[in-house]
């Protein structure tokens, strides 16, 4: 234990990041890294946009990097976008890199590649969907464009009132049907939701075409083969009884090359109950009628997050609970804290275990109104070992290193200053081992600001 303590230690210290604070002029609703100038270096791209302005202004704010993996304080270069814009994501148009971005709304979408110094539009796209318009808080998709057929475009699934339309710069190549639910409410006007599921690619033996999965609280529908003509549907075995809310995710946990499915049920507020199961697939888009590892939680808020925590190149079920009891209270109004308990079930091989392998606690400090605790997972020191992060304070980010009996070390082996509220992500911004860190503040204190943290 001690020689783990001397190593954590010299690693902990080389592992402290380089700082940079950016500083995009409006307020930053979200952000995408990929390499938009060609450098091998990822540059950070957000969208900005002026919530109070009539009609909204947006723009987007690009930091290339340096040679050296560095950021500006202000950016490269802003380019000015349509209020009618909503939605945006990366994609693949041009069939040459670099990657461009896609700035998309019901009436179509424009693809900016950087050129010369600029962001120029390489392609105006018109179709018809229920991509948002006019939104004062536009947003990134994640995973939104893939190459689903091999010929080096990425195509991408625009929302329509019965799923999706499967399209690609140049074409409408499919439309498919999936578990969309919508509702409409009426009073001073009308509202009209549409909550689509979540959708994943992967793929399937003997065929060109990448298979497509629709995620909903009910249903994994898939859509396959010749232009995502074929269906199958899996019922997820779930309780949806009074005020039970429903999610599902969809990973590779075991490494076999067939994604397994993940099932989240929440139940009550002050008396909560969370539900977890797992499907690990018997074949591709085939699970089992009986979850393959049951997770509960009541009294506790309990977000599973998948991670290879020990670097076996299997996917891990991390729990991060935050107990509702007196306790909590207490902290939360007297001292401004929150305790969090981290638990990890290692995957074993044909499953996870009755109790978790790692569990540890920490607190970090309490929201208030519309802000959230900064917190992320990643291997920031690039040991192979999951990492932590998380905002104490009000300017403080607490390192913990990975591989620890506990999962993560008690104490930080690096303190950071940096606003503790806002939106953390694990992102590769560099060549080396390590992950990066990039903080977001959107609709807060300090929403103008980006800090990266690149190790």
């Amino acid at each position: 234990m001690l020689a783990w303590v001397v190593v954590s230690l010299a690693m902990g210290a080389a592992a402290e990041p380089r700082v940079f604070a950016l500083n995009a002029g409006l307020d930053v609703w979200d952000i995408a890294v990929a390499d938009f100038n060609g450098d091998k270096h990822g540059d950070i791209l957000a969208i900005c946009a002026d919530p109070l302005s009539s009609p909204v202004k947006k723009q987007l704010a690009l930091f290339l990097a340096d040679d050296k993996g560095g950021y500006p304080a202000k950016p490269t270069l802003v380019q000015a976008l349509d209020p009618v814009v909503g939605a945006l994501f990366t994609a693949e148009v041009t069939g040459q890199a670099p990657v461009e971005v896609l700035a998309a709304s019901a009436g179509g979408c424009k693809a900016y590649g950087y050129s010369e110094g600029q962001l120029k539009v390489v392609r105006d796209i018109a179709f018809v969907s229920l991509y948002p318009s006019g939104s004062k808080e536009p947003a990134f998709l994640i995973n939104a464009a893939v190459d689903l057929n091999g010929d080096g475009l990425d195509e991408w699934l625009a929302p329509m009132p019965q799923g999706f339309d499967v399209r690609n710069a140049d074409a409408l190549l499919a439309s498919v049907h999936c578990d969309v639910e919508s509702g409409v409410r009426t009073g001073s006007g009308m509202q009209i939701s549409n909550r689509y599921p979540a959708y994943k690619s992967f793929a399937l033996p003997n065929s060109k075409n990448k298979a497509l999965a629709f995620l909903s609280g009910e249903n994994a529908d898939f859509a396959f083969g010749e232009q995502w003509g074929e269906t199958r549907r899996f019922k997820i075995p779930v309780n949806l009884g009074d005020k039970w809310d429903t999610s599902s995710d969809m990973n590779d946990i075991n490494g076999d090359g067939v994604p397994d499915l993940v099932v989240t049920q929440t139940q009550g507020t002050i008396n909560l109950s969370v539900l977890t199961q797992v499907y690990i697939a018997k074949g591709p888009m085939d699970y089992p009628n009986e979850p393959t590892a049951k997770f509960e939680s009541k009294g506790s808020f309990a977000a599973p997050i998948l991670k290879d925590v020990n670097g076996d190149k299997k996917l891990d079920m991390v729990f991060i609970n935050i107990p509702f009891g007196v306790k909590f209270f207490v902290n939360f109004f007297m001292f401004r804290q929150v305790g969090v308990d981290l638990q990890i079930y290692l995957y074993n091989g044909n499953g996870f275990g009755k109790k978790p392998d790692y569990s540890t606690s920490v607190s970090i400090a309490a929201p208030d109104g519309k802000e959230q605790n900064a917190y992320v997972l990643g291997d920031f020191n690039g040991d192979g070992n999951t990492d932590a992060a998380f905002g104490a304070g009000s300017d403080k980010l607490l390192l913990h290193a990975g591989g620890d009996v506990r999962f993560i070390s008690p104490k930080p082996y690096a303190t950071v200053t940096v606003p503790s509220f806002g939106v953390a992500r694990a992102f590769k911004l560099n060549d080396n081992a390590a992950e990066d860190i990039v903080i977001i503040h959107p609709g807060i204190k300090n929403k103008e600001r980006i800090e990266a943290l690149v190790f």
